[in-house]
């Protein structure tokens, strides 16, 4: 058998800090991440879609370099359309079906037994789980770097991947204050407050169950927060989890060379770290109570404040 692959994956809900983590993981010398590496979403064009490099991402050197490798060992790959989504079936519906998540364990399992007996869709699903295992390894050997880190965050993932023992998994919960969260989603979703507050309980409860499938020592849970208000100490916890040596974060982390792919915040970002948290001067009262309501238990489980003696000191408790 080839060697295990040394994979960290990283589970949150969207808007929750993975591309500033994707940043500072990939400034340790042993850690080596693309950000997404579902890479650009089928929404953008591919021809103009930008590496955060600032080279459009099918003319940058790495992505060829990376092209080089995946050919190498057997795969077509297009920089513009990576071609790793870990599902399967024609349309959106049918992908939910076979391999999205049904918010049940028990469910999943027995879906996941009958979708083996399919021929097409599980050798589609084995070429999937090759060829990202591939582009893992391939990007390892054109950095130079010894540890994976994918911030791809849906939840499923680590279904696929705890199966595979040829994948060395390890795994993040990153988590952020459901108001800062919810509003991020918010704007930029456009979906309503109730909606996207319950999507955060949602993808965060989703991330528990599929963490049970995983040692405890081979995941952890990183607050957004604690990121930003003391990003040394927090990436130490991170560094040492991942099995990296000690490595110090400077100033200049955002110099190194990143090839992140993702939203758009890999091209304007300037390599300051600040805290987000203008819900405190948007929400309204309406809305805490709406979050208090819907995800103020699981808030508290993952050690914030009560959000009541939280919101003593927002001024957007007296909007409405």
């Amino acid at each position: 058998m080839s060697r295990r692959v040394r994979f960290v994956y990283l589970a949150s809900m969207p808007y929750s800090g993975s591309t500033l983590f994707s940043f500072l993981a990939n400034s340790h010398p042993q850690i080596a991440t693309v950000g997404e590496m579902t890479g650009p979403t089928e929404s953008v064009d591919p021809e103009t879609y930008l590496c955060s490099c600032g080279q459009r991402i099918k003319h940058c050197a790495f992505w060829q370099e990376v092209a080089k490798g995946m050919a190498s060992r057997g795969f077509d790959f297009d920089p513009g359309h990576f071609d790793t989504r870990i599902h399967v079936g024609d349309f959106r519906h049918l992908r939910r079906a076979l391999t999205g998540s049904l918010g049940s364990s028990g469910l999943e399992d027995i879906r996941d037994r009958l979708l083996w007996l399919w021929p097409s869709q599980s050798e589609r699903l084995r070429e999937l789980l090759a060829r990202n295992k591939a582009l893992a390894s391939v990007i390892l050997a054109v950095t130079g770097k010894s540890i994976f880190f994918d911030a791809s965050k849906d939840h499923m993932t680590i279904r696929r991947l705890s199966r595979d023992g040829e994948v060395d998994l390890r795994v993040v919960h990153l988590v952020r204050d459901v108001r800062g969260a919810g509003l991020s989603g918010k704007k930029n979703a456009r979906v309503s407050w109730p909606r996207t507050v319950a999507s955060w309980v949602r993808t965060n409860r989703n991330i528990e169950r599929q963490l049970r499938r995983v040692p405890a020592d081979r995941w952890i849970r990183i607050r957004y927060e604690d990121l930003c208000r003391d990003p040394q100490e927090t990436l130490n916890r991170f560094f040492e989890f991942c099995g990296a040596g000690h490595h110090t974060l400077t100033s200049l982390f955002r110099s190194p060379e990143h090839h992140i792919v993702g939203n758009s915040m890999r091209l304007g970002y300037a390599g300051k770290i600040k805290l987000d948290e203008s819900w405190r001067d948007v929400l309204t009262r309406d809305e805490l109570e709406c979050a208090e309501r819907l995800a103020g238990s699981v808030h508290c489980r993952y050690g914030y404040a009560p959000m009541r003696a939280a919101d003593l000191n927002s001024g957007a408790l007296y909007k409405r």
